[in-house]
């Protein structure tokens, strides 16, 4: 072989491995940088998340809507046969960041997602029954329906508490 062939070829061979290494580097790179954004967004649409929980349950402690069913209960069993009509005026949208990042929620763990979708589920049952055109307040709360109400709240409360503990 030829003095020239030979140095084409260790040339060749160079410019190959530069292309190969400086190609590993970079796919190295963008990949960690990568990975590095989506664990930052998983991060924050969990804080949201648990931060949007934590307020709903603090504003049913505050406004103790569970005591107030239990009374409702309590003079629902008193007055044997009648119903209760109770309309609780709700935000349109009670759940504001969950709305606005439900296309990422999908970030998060599949024991998570479940818990969160779960969560919102009852949160829209239990509000869309104090609406004053829903089916439950036009016949009226009966004694059955506000048991049910309250086995709602308290599943609400013990899902919160347990999304709320993803933080520790």
């Amino acid at each position: 072989m030829e003095a020239s062939t030979i140095n084409q070829f260790i040339s060749a061979c160079s410019a190959l491995a530069g292309l190969i290494i400086g190609g590993a580097i970079n796919y190295f790179v963008v990949n960690r940088s990568e990975k590095s954004r989506i664990l930052r967004e998983t991060k924050s649409v969990e804080a949201g998340l648990i931060a949007e929980v934590n307020a709903l349950l603090q504003i049913s402690y505050k406004r103790d809507y569970l005591g107030d069913f239990y009374k409702y209960l309590g003079e629902l069993q008193s007055l044997a046969g009648l119903s209760y009509s109770i309309k609780i005026k709700f935000p349109g949208n009670i759940a504001p960041f969950y709305h606005a990042n439900i296309d990422k929620i999908s970030l998060l763990s599949n024991d998570k997602v479940s818990d969160i979708i779960f969560y919102h589920q009852l949160l829209t049952s239990f509000t869309q029954d104090f609406h004053p055109e829903s089916a439950i307040n036009e016949i009226g709360f009966s004694i059955e329906s506000i048991k049910a109400t309250i086995d709602i709240l308290e599943e609400i409360h013990a899902l919160s508490e347990r999304i709320i503990a993803w933080n520790q």
